[in-house]
């Protein structure tokens, strides 16, 4: 059927995707410039380093994520060999739908950012898993896609509390 897909008008290239796989060997490093898009990032495999513009440095393992916010620098490299999955979270996320803005934002007063992240639990770890099997098989609709992050973004309220969302995106809630 992927010929089917191919000539949808929902059909992405790789490049467009929302969710994309990277594998690294040890010690491979992935640069990234000023990045259009706000991104979460899942360690499935291994462990790796993440600087964000030079001044945050957090090591992550296996079953962990984090956010890198639109319009900064990073680099990930790999201290063991490793797999991420990237979910683009586009320019800006409406807080209201997902995460009840009006509670979240609140959370951030007096507070310093840290570059958090969070352990990933049952249910993320097994979208994230069926999200690599479309990727192997390059689903790549738009539509598709959209309905995955939507689902993720819900699940991140479901399984978390509102103080650890309030710190994942720090960034996209402080106003400073």
């Amino acid at each position: 059927y992927k010929e089917e897909h191919i000539v949808c008008k929902n059909y992405q290239e790789l490049e467009q995707i929302l969710f994309k796989q990277t594998k690294f060997s040890n010690g491979f490093c992935l640069e990234e410039t000023d990045i259009p898009y706000t991104m979460l990032v899942f360690v499935v495999k291994g462990k790796i380093h993440i600087t964000l513009n030079t001044h945050y440095l957090k090591e992550m393992g296996r079953d962990t994520f984090t956010i890198i916010p639109a319009n900064n620098n990073y680099s990930i490299k790999a201290t063991e060999q490793s797999e991420i999955v990237c979910c683009n979270l586009g320019r800006s996320i409406d807080f209201e739908k997902y995460f009840f803005f009006s509670i979240l934002k609140p959370l951030c007063v007096n507070k310093a950012y840290e570059f958090n992240s969070l352990p990933s639990n049952q249910l993320i770890n097994r979208l994230i898993d069926t999200i690599l099997l479309y990727l192997n098989d390059e689903l790549y609709c738009k539509s598709f896609h959209l309905l995955k992050r939507d689902e993720l973004l819900i699940l991140l309220r479901v399984c978390y509390s509102s103080e650890q969302l309030a710190q994942l995106f720090y960034p996209l809630l402080n106003s400073d």
